[in-house]
């Protein structure tokens, strides 16, 4: 380091007086660089203020949204109760404790404290009532608070019944001035309507958290009288828990009772992060809820504006302040370097030696071998001693041998094919590094693999062509390609091996199942007439048991005809040739219409615009009668079916669709739709084989399309498939 210090001491002492330039531009340079980095400090700290504030607002929004979602949702639950009672002519407490149990309210809406229905009824009706449920397995059943009114709105179930949920049952509601104005607001409205902020009656005594109910009228099925009130209790940290996600945290939130921020109409205040902080953003607003109206005051916390300080323009600036500072110091060396620049290049030119003795011993310790070869000659210039490792030959006598000698015939080919290339290249101005592997013969008679690195350069001296290459032992590298060759080869020889061993299989096995199913008529035939002759002429001889037993097996013999009638068209759905004509679907839609209004006359089928396809004309009216005859039997038994045939023009497919408004069935099984056999509903409720949708997807598939399902429970299903757009 001294030595350093020293020698730049004796530069700057030998350049002469005023040959500098000075070092004002250094200084001016690092004077606009400092300007211009408190130019960008400032406006990155106005956008980051710009981000954070847009990231408050956003996740207020969406925990407003969320609160919205919510409540509906709960509304929702209160409208599916009421529609129990406009759907049946009496609901029992069993009957309340299924719906309640399939609402699955823990998993899916936990925040919903029970699900209750309160019976109106006037004072000459109480007793009557009270009877009435003790005969239903609640013996203690008494109405609360005692007294004589006119009017009572007991709560006469509750699910799930367990907790402090039992302490509501019989509570008189109407006689609490809070519930009855909530009650007489949903009345007006017909509109699910929330009470103020109160405190459940089954907390009193306790430790009471803010809560509020939520209550729906319920009226006979005629829609006149009332029959009472649906209701839903919920505490407000229950509420606030199920509300707020990890997505939006870093904003406090506090909900009021109305429009004023008062202690005495606070719903809810999360717990803060740092206490006593100062948030840097805040929101207000009111939005109604049910009949009421809630504030809701939304506060930045810490989470939220440490994720922008984190990228706060601080570090903008002193970047800026560390690249003006190396501006300033790159500028000042170059204008040190120009005064030194004579006795530097002396001081290269004593190096230079210094290297290339470096550089040879490098070379000669390499264990790639280095190489110099004329061009015009054919002779090497240069060869390293690790050739001797490599090939056994000492480099002189390399470097005696002509070029050819170095390579085995076959790469002697390859270079005498792609050495005019590379020597044409180089003339024309492009200069590259050529990879190439060539076989080269070793001195005990061997070869040796190698991966050669070359470039060409003009020697200066000579004007001769000249080559830099590097030569690398690749020959365990070229076995392990071989071998893995060899194996790739095998491999594939047992794939198509094992495919048509597997279509093979697949064939004996729809053959097999044809037959079987084709066999099994014969029998079936036998047992259809004698049960039919039976039937008709000793069916009065036989004794109520027999008629019975007679009855199961004339039903078992036709339900398996048509299971083996379906087996048998599930196995020619995959064995038939198939045909490819013009198939006008809509045509094709409307008579399979046709044909099942005949058996489902109050179903209303409608077929919407449908495109000309290339497919099989049996296959395709297969495919869609099934899909809509399924639609027609699930949807029957609504007061208006309706059954929808349409399509979806997409990119590269067409999307048909068949649509119901039917029994539906539950997504998670939606992956047993298409197997063989397979059923979502008991053949009690509707008859079928399970083999239907099964011929379907065999048969899109045969067309090169792709089939689902979409469904909801008693909300109807819709089937698609599609036909790829090159079939249009």
């Amino acid at each position: 380091m001294e030595s350093t210090q020293a020698r730049r001491r004796q530069d700057n002492a030998a350049v002469p007086p005023g040959k500098g330039l000075g070092m004002w531009p250094a200084w001016l340079v690092l004077l606009v660089s400092l300007a211009v980095t408190a130019a960008l400090w400032q406006w990155s700290a106005a956008r980051i203020e710009e981000q954070m504030r847009a990231d408050f607002q956003a996740r207020a929004a969406d925990i407003r949204h969320s609160l919205e979602s919510r409540l509906a949702g709960y509304a929702l639950v209160l409208r599916g109760a009421a529609a129990l009672f406009s759907a049946s002519d009496e609901v029992t407490r069993e009957d309340w404790r299924q719906y309640v149990a399939g609402l699955q309210l823990r998993r899916e809406l936990p925040a919903i404290q029970a699900v209750a229905f309160a019976r109106s009824v006037p004072a000459g009706g109480i007793d009557s009532l009270v009877r009435q449920v003790r005969a239903s397995g609640m013996a203690d059943f008494a109405v609360w608070p005692e007294g004589r009114r006119e009017r009572y709105v007991v709560n006469v179930f509750t699910e799930p019944y367990e907790g402090l949920n039992v302490k509501a049952l019989g509570y008189d509601m109407w006689q609490d001035g809070i519930r009855r104005q909530a009650m007489e607001q949903a009345l007006r409205s017909g509109r699910a309507t929330i009470t103020q902020k109160i405190t459940l009656k089954v907390d009193e005594g306790g430790a009471p958290a803010p809560a509020f109910i939520m209550y729906l009228p319920v009226y006979d099925r005629d829609g006149g009288r009332l029959h009472g009130f649906v209701l839903s209790p919920f505490r407000m940290p229950d509420v606030a828990g199920d509300l707020l996600t990890p997505a939006v945290a870093g904003v406090a939130l506090a909900i009021y009772d109305g429009t004023e921020m008062t202690e005495a109409a606070l719903l809810h205040s999360g717990p803060r992060e740092t206490a006593g902080h100062a948030s840097r953003f805040s929101a207000r607003e009111t939005m109604p809820v049910a009949g009421r109206e809630w504030t809701l005051s939304f506060s930045s916390e810490p989470s939220l504006e440490n994720v922008a300080a984190a990228n706060r323009p601080w570090q903008a600036l002193a970047i800026g302040i560390v690249i003006s500072l190396l501006l300033f110091a790159v500028m000042w060396s170059l204008l040190s370097m120009r005064r030194r620049a004579v006795l530097l290049a002396e001081r290269m030119t004593r190096s230079l030696s210094e290297s290339e003795q470096k550089y040879r011993l490098i070379t000669e310790n390499a264990s790639d071998v280095i190489w110099l070869l004329d061009v015009d000659t054919q002779r090497f210039l240069y060869v390293s001693p690790s050739v001797e490792r490599l090939r056994g030959f000492t480099p002189e006598e390399v470097m005696r041998q002509p070029m050819h000698e170095a390579l085995t015939p076959q790469s002697r080919e390859l270079l005498q094919r792609i050495l005019p290339e590379n020597i044409a290249e180089f003339q024309r101005g492009i200069r590259k590094t050529h990879i190439s592997e060539v076989e080269q013969p070793r001195k005990d008679g061997t070869a040796v693999w190698t991966e050669t690195s070359t470039r060409f350069e003009r020697d200066a001296t000579s004007g001769h062509l000249v080559v830099y290459g590097v030569s690398r032992d690749i020959t365990e590298r070229k076995v392990a390609e071989r071998r893995l060759r060899d194996f790739n080869a095998e491999l594939e020889r047992r794939v198509q091996q094992r495919t048509a061993e597997l279509e093979r299989a697949n064939r004996d096995l729809e053959s097999f199942s044809y037959s079987i199913s084709h066999d099994l008529r014969a029998p079936l035939r036998a047992i259809n007439g004698f049960s039919s002759i039976l039937a008709s002429e000793e069916r009065e001889r036989l004794s109520a048991d027999g008629k019975d037993l007679l009855d199961r097996v004339a039903k078992a013999a036709t339900r398996l005809g048509q299971l083996i009638d379906d087996v048998l068209e599930y196995s020619r759905a995959g064995r038939l040739a198939k045909a490819d004509e013009r198939v006008d679907l809509r045509t094709l839609a409307q008579k399979i219409a046709g044909e099942l209004g005949e058996t489902y006359p109050h179903a209303v089928i409608t077929v919407g615009e449908l495109p000309a396809v290339q497919g099989d004309p049996t296959m395709l009216r297969q495919i869609l009668i099934n899909l809509a005859g399924n639609a027609c039997k699930y949807s029957a038994g609504r007061e208006r079916p309706i059954v929808e045939i349409g399509a979806q023009e997409g990119e590269d497919e067409v999307v048909i669709h068949v649509q119901d408004n039917g029994a539906g069935f539950d997504m998670r099984y939606a992956d047993k739709l298409f197997g063989m056999f397979q059923r979502l509903h008991p053949e009690s409720d509707f008859q079928g084989t399970g083999v239907g949708l099964a011929i379907v997807k065999r048969l899109v598939e045969r067309h090169g399309g792709r089939v689902w399902a979409e469904a909801e429970p008693d909300r109807g299903a819709t089937f698609r498939f599609t036909l790829g757009k090159g079939r249009v």
